[in-house]
Parts: C-alpha cells; structure tokens; sequence
C-alpha cells in the first residue's frame, strides 16, 4: 500500500474577486450544490483548496473539481467523497485549514 499525499494553498481575497467576476458558470464547475450551501466565500476556498489536494494527491487531471465533493461531519471536520471510483483507493482524509487571508488544504490517501 501507498501514502500519497497533496496540498494546496489559496488566497481567499483572490478566489473571492474570481466567484464575483466570473459568475454562476465558474462556481459550478467547481462545486457541487450542496458545497454551496450558506457558504462564505473563506469557506469555498477552504472547499476549493481540499478538491485541489485530493486531486494533487490522487494525481486527477485538472477539471476534476465536481468529482471530488467535500462534506462536514457533525463534528465540523471536513470529509472527501469521490462522485466516481477510484481503483485500489483504501482511505481518504482531509484536513482545511484557514489563516488570515489564506486557506489550506492537506489529503492524504492510502492506496493498493
């Protein structure tokens, strides 16, 4: 088995100007519904960032976003579910950090 591993960094006050100026299309290529929710945008980027690492980890090509959904438990943590399979995938784990004008994003994936 193998540990693979990704991460990615996104500057929230950009990825907001981004949602504002390109509109409906660009947030649904890159969230399913129910990431959208009564989010803010710290939050999508937080989401954005955890798709970005899951895909770097699982090496997805780019255009993967609405593949990758990520959900809450009742506890707050961020989980990963995959919209398709991944072959020999074991265990997927994410962990969303924010800090000032930044939201981070670590997966970490056990993979046959």
């Amino acid at each position: 088995m193998m540990l693979k591993t990704g991460c990615d960094i996104v500057c929230i006050s950009r990825f907001q100007k981004r949602l504002f100026e390109s509109g409906s299309s660009f947030v649904e290529r890159l969230f399913l519904p129910a990431e959208l929710c009564g989010r803010s945008s710290q939050q999508l980027a937080g989401i954005f960032a955890a798709q970005e690492a899951v895909g770097k980890a699982l090496s997805l090509m780019p255009g993967h976003w609405l593949n990758i959904g990520i959900e809450h438990a009742a506890s707050g943590a961020p989980q990963a579910v995959l919209t398709a399979p991944y072959p020999g995938l074991e265990t997927l784990s994410v962990s969303i950090s924010h800090d000032g004008d930044y939201a981070m994003a670590f997966a970490a994936a056990w993979v046959q």
